[in-house]
C-alpha cells in the first residue's frame, strides 16, 4: 500500500486529483493539506472538505495551513478558478470540519512516523513545505518521494516568465528545491503540451454524467476561458491533474533529467521564474528530477476514471462547456 500526503490551494484541479489518489485501490490518502494560493487558505480548505464530501470519500483528515507566503503577502488570483477556487461552481457549506493541528506540524508528523513509506504531492504553492523545512531540516531525509507541480521552463501563465505557484511564493519555491528532497519536478509548460483539454475529453467527461464530471466541468470553465484569452490555448491545461497522474502511475512519466533547477527570488521582471541549468554551467550539482515528457493519454485515463467518465461511443462532440466568447484584449484579464 502506497501512502501519499497531498498538499494544494484547494482548486477545481486539486480537488480532482485528491479524488485520483483517495480512488486508487493500492493508495492511502493519509493527509491532504491546505495552503493561500488562488484563494486564502480558509476558501481553500472548506474547498477541500466540500470535493470529499461530494465524492463520498470519508475519514481523510485535512489540515489547514499557512495563509500567506513566506516573507510576502498574499497574491490571490481569480483567472483560473474564480474567487472561490471551483470555477462555476456553487459548492454548498461543507458539513465537515479541518483538524485542529496546522498543516506544517501535521506534514512534519507524518513524514517523521511514515519516513520512506511516504510520498508528498504538492500541487500549490510550496510554502507548507519550506515552513516544515525550517522548522526541521532534516525533514528533507524522510519522504520517499516529492512530486511538485510547478514553476514553467517555456514562459509563464501569469506573467511572462513565471508559473503561478512558484511566481505566489518563490523564497518557498527556491528553499524546497534546494533542500535536498527528492523533488519531481512537473512545469505548467508539459501540461500545456500534453494535458490540456480537447473537445472530445470534454464530451467524454459530459457523456459520464456523474457529480464528478459534473463539478469538473463547472469548475474549469473560467480556466478554460482564461486560457484562451491569455494563453491562446483552446483548453484548460490541468498540471496538479497530470503531477498526480504521474505520483499514481510512473509510466506516465516518459522521459526526465536531474538537472539544477533553481527560482527567482529578486527579479523585478522575472519573480518566480523557473531557472534550468541544462549544460550545467553553473557547476553545481543537479537537484531535481525535471520532467520533460509524459504520456498525456494515460494521464487522462486516470482522470476520466476518478471522475466515472466511461469510453463513449465515437461521435461528434457537441458545443462544450468552454465555447469561445469574443476574444477580449489582453489587458482585459491582470496578472496578479
Amino acid at each position: 500500500m502506497r501512502r501519499l500526503l497531498v498538499d494544494g490551494d484547494g482548486t477545481t484541479e486539486d480537488v480532482v486529483a485528491v479524488w485520483m489518489a483517495a480512488k486508487q485501490p493500492d493508495v492511502e490518502v493519509v493527509a491532504v493539506t491546505t495552503v493561500a494560493g488562488c484563494v486564502r487558505v480558509s476558501q481553500a480548505t472548506d474547498n477541500v472538505l466540500y470535493g470529499l464530501e461530494l465524492a463520498g470519500i470519508s475519514r481523510l483528515p485535512v489540515y489547514a495551513g499557512c495563509e500567506r507566503p513566506l516573507v510576502r503577502p498574499h497574491s490571490p488570483f481569480d483567472g483560473f478558478f474564480g474567487r472561490g477556487g471551483l470555477g462555476a461552481h456553487s459548492p454548498a457549506k461543507p458539513k465537515g470540519r479541518p483538524e485542529s493541528a496546522h498543516a506544517v506540524d501535521a506534514i512534519l508528523s507524518l513524514c517523521r512516523h511514515y519516513r520512506k513509506e511516504l510520498e508528498l504531492v504538492c500541487l500549490g504553492p510550496l510554502t507548507n513545505l519550506a515552513a516544515a523545512l525550517i522548522q526541521a531540516p532534516r525533514l528533507a531525509e524522510m519522504p520517499a518521494q516529492v512530486y511538485v507541480y510547478g514553476g514553467s521552463a517555456q514562459g509563464g501563465n501569469v506573467t511572462a516568465c513565471a508559473e503561478y505557484n512558484f511566481y505566489a511564493d518563490p523564497e518557498a519555491a527556491s528553499l524546497v528545491l534546494d533542500s535536498g528532497l527528492p523533488v519531481t519536478l512537473f512545469g505548467w509548460d508539459l501540461a500545456r503540451q500534453h494535458l490540456w483539454m480537447r473537445d472530445v475529453d470534454i464530451h467524454r467527461i459530459r457523456q459520464g454524467g456523474t457529480k464528478e464530471c459534473r463539478f469538473f466541468l463547472e469548475g474549469t470553465r473560467t480556466l478554460a476561458d482564461y486560457a484562451r484569452r491569455m494563453l491562446r490555448q483552446r483548453g484548460s491545461d490541468l498540471g496538479a491533474v497530470l503531477a498526480t497522474a504521474a505520483a499514481l502511475d510512473p509510466a506516465v512519466v516518459r522521459d526526465a533529467q536531474r538537472v539544477r533547477a533553481d527560482v527567482e527570488t529578486r527579479g523585478e521582471l522575472t519573480r518566480g521564474q523557473l531557472v534550468l541549468d541544462l549544460l550545467g554551467l553553473s557547476r553545481r550539482p543537479p537537484n531535481v528530477r525535471w520532467v520533460r515528457d509524459v504520456d498525456g493519454e494515460r494521464a487522462r485515463e486516470l482522470l476520466f476514471a476518478a471522475l466515472g467518465a466511461p469510453p463513449v461511443a465515437e461521435a461528434e462532440p457537441g458545443p462544450t462547456t468552454e465555447e469561445p466568447e469574443a476574444e477580449p484584449g489582453l489587458q482585459d484579464v491582470q496578472a496578479p
